[in-house]
């Protein structure tokens, strides 16, 4: 499957409805890994784990810097970071599974060079478990 109509979605507690972040261009590695947690005991030869929690660690997101419009992402992202406010996010696959969490981002210019497109990276505190949904069509 190819990344082409991956999108993400952002939802702010006064918006009615979700509004498509526009210039999404890499997402970072979803759900997370599980820490190990060591349950060896002086019976064992070998190391034994249980796993423990995910760690989806803060999400960052890139994204094409545009800030010519009220609900540009740069900008809603960069207000709520600032306010501490949590954004609801919903990121879509082509095939339709969703993966959706809440969180305050931060946000941060990357760096900039000759003849390139000017980025940002949304960061997420995270304040929601991740939830996959699975597509219904399969």
């Amino acid at each position: 499957m190819l990344s082409k109509d991956t999108f993400l979605t952002f939802k702010r507690s006064s918006d009615q409805s979700p509004i498509i972040a526009t210039g999404l261009i890499d997402v970072p590695p979803m759900i997370g890994d599980r820490n190990m947690i060591d349950v060896t005991d002086l019976s064992h030869e070998c190391i034994m784990y249980e796993p423990g929690l995910k760690d989806p660690g803060d999400l960052p997101m890139k994204f094409i810097y545009d800030n010519s419009k009220e609900n540009s992402p740069y900008r809603v992202f960069r207000t709520a970071g600032e306010n501490n406010e949590i954004i609801e996010f919903v990121l879509s696959l082509p095939d339709g599974t969703t993966f959706t969490y809440s969180g305050i981002p931060t946000v941060s210019i990357d760096d900039i060079t000759v003849n390139d497109k000017i980025t940002f990276t949304c960061k997420v505190a995270l304040k929601s478990d991740v939830v996959v949904q699975d597509p219904n069509n399969y």
